[in-house]
């Protein structure tokens, strides 16, 4: 996928990516995805706007999750775990001040923001985030339907290389069903 999203930046330099999780008891867009994505909280406040007006045109209410590399009182255990903290909180500011929309700091819990049923999972970066959507959809068989490209007038959907023939198959049927939405 990089070198197709390299390609796709240098005609659509907004575009951003989440993937979409969505089963009996879960759905959400997980975000950044990719290793190189959502480094800066400037970055991660882009890919949020672009997973709200998504769920919007969707009919749904967006409750949004920001995540970090741990807890509140994780902060001065390392110079990553201390940075990633101060961004979250950052990152949920700037959410709060940008968008109405109901926005948390879970820190690193991500089990308690799908618990309470948060619709967009904001990772600290796109390894995390990337690491987060290889333990629930690659490990744990969570249905995705891909990572949905925002900011651009087309429809593509990035799939995992590592991806079950049903996730191919449910990233083709999102695709049709955006394209006659």
């Amino acid at each position: 996928a990089s070198n197709i999203m390299k390609e796709l930046k240098a005609v659509y330099p907004n575009i951003t990516r989440a993937t979409y999780v969505n089963g009996d008891e879960y759905e959400f867009l997980l975000t950044p995805v990719g290793i190189d994505e959502g480094e800066t909280v400037e970055d991660r406040l882009d890919i949020v706007k672009n997973c709200i007006d998504f769920l919007k045109r969707l009919g749904k209410t967006p409750k949004i999750a920001v995540l970090a590399e741990g807890r509140k009182d994780d902060f001065g255990r390392g110079p990553e775990v201390s940075q990633s903290i101060t961004d979250s909180e950052k990152l949920t500011e700037l959410i709060k001040e940008n968008t109405d929309e109901e926005v948390e700091n879970y820190y690193i819990l991500v089990e308690k923001a799908i618990k309470d049923g948060c619709n967009v999972i904001v990772a600290p970066n796109g390894r995390v985030g990337n690491i987060i959507f290889r333990t629930l959809v690659l490990l744990n068989s969570w249905p995705s339907y891909g990572a949905i490209t925002f900011g651009m007038d087309k429809i593509y959907i990035d799939t995992s290389r590592d991806q079950s023939i049903e996730g191919y198959v449910r990233s083709l049927t999102l695709a049709y069903e955006l394209d006659n939405f």
